[in-house]
């Protein structure tokens, strides 16, 4: 018997040689502050509104959210945000494509996200700080337990624990 051992691909995407500033501006948002970005899928979503609710205090910064061209996911965060009385809705940009996505990743200072296995792998192998929100899947309770114990990424399960990571 042969057993393979395969990981998940890893993307040989083309270097960015746009500056992060120019990225930036391409994106609309602030070079000035930091860029925070939310990762949710149809399952995620809804705990990256309590993080939004959570991070929404008297700090700016730049939120992205990649959400893969979901206007429902665009339109419940604009509407969450305006509720909460947000300071991010002027410094947002809602990411759609995989080609955006890369940009994306490429100026975050931080993930926010639910432990699922592609946005881990995707954070960790460009070394940015990941905060994991809870999750609606128990393996991925298992995951985040196992990625906040090896120091690969903090908690955010909570408003506390997520302020905490953010300062």
């Amino acid at each position: 018997n042969i057993i393979y051992v395969i990981s998940m691909p890893l993307k040989q995407s083309t270097p960015i040689k746009r500056s992060k500033e120019d990225i930036r501006k391409q994106f609309n948002i602030r070079n000035d502050l930091p860029v925070i970005t939310m990762v949710g899928g149809r399952y995620g979503s809804k705990y990256l509104y309590d993080a939004l609710l959570g991070i929404s205090g008297n700090r700016e910064y730049n939120l992205i959210v990649i959400e893969g061209g979901n206007t429902s996911i665009e339109n419940k965060f604009k509407r969450v945000a305006k509720k909460a009385e947000s300071n991010v809705t002027d410094n947002v940009y809602f990411v759609k494509s995989a080609t955006e996505m890369e940009r994306a990743y490429y100026i975050s200072d931080c993930v926010i996200s639910a432990p699922t296995a592609a946005i881990t792998y995707e954070a960790l192998l460009r070394k940015i700080p990941l905060l994991l929100i809870a999750s609606a899947n128990n393996v991925e309770t298992k995951n985040s337990k196992f990625l906040v114990a090896g120091g690969y990424a903090h908690s955010a399960i909570n408003k506390e624990r997520l302020e905490k990571a953010l300062s």
